[in-house]
C-alpha cells in the first residue's frame, strides 16, 4: 500500500477528548500526531466522514491547556480512528506545530513540509 500521508506523524503519548456532534465527549488516548491529523485509540467507532472535535491536552494535570481541533474521521480500524485536521485558530496551529517539532528527531524537517505546501 501506497504511503499518501504528506506531513510526518509523531509517536505522541496523551490524552484527549473527542466528540462527535450528538453524542457525548469521550476521553481518548492518542498514538500519533501530525500538523493535518491525530490517530486516537477508540473502542467506540463513529462512521467515516463524521464531523468531530478533538480536544488535546497539552500537559498532563493541567486540564486547562490543551488544543481545540475540528476535524473529520477519515477512517476506523480495530483499536481506533484517524482525523483529518480541519480548522483550527493560528494559536492552536503554533502549538501543534511546537509540539510536533518537540516529538520529532528532525524539527526542521516541519518547516520543510509547510514550504512543499497544501494541508492533506
Amino acid at each position: 500500500m501506497e504511503e499518501r500521508r504528506r506531513r510526518t506523524r509523531v509517536p505522541f503519548q496523551g490524552e484527549a477528548e473527542f466528540n462527535v456532534e450528538g453524542a457525548e465527549r469521550l476521553k481518548v488516548n492518542v498514538r500519533d500526531l501530525s500538523l493535518s491529523g491525530v490517530y486516537l485509540f477508540s473502542q467506540r467507532k463513529f462512521p467515516v466522514g463524521a464531523s468531530c472535535r478533538v480536544r488535546l491536552k497539552l500537559i498532563e494535570g493541567f486540564d486547562k491547556l490543551f488544543l481545540e481541533l475540528q476535524g473529520r474521521i477519515v477512517r476506523t480500524d480495530e483499536e481506533g480512528m484517524g482525523i483529518k485536521f480541519e480548522e483550527m485558530t493560528p494559536l492552536s496551529f503554533y502549538h501543534l506545530k511546537r509540539l510536533i517539532e518537540h516529538n520529532m528527531e528532525d524539527p526542521e524537517r516541519v518547516e520543510m513540509e509547510l514550504v512543499a505546501g497544501g494541508w492533506s
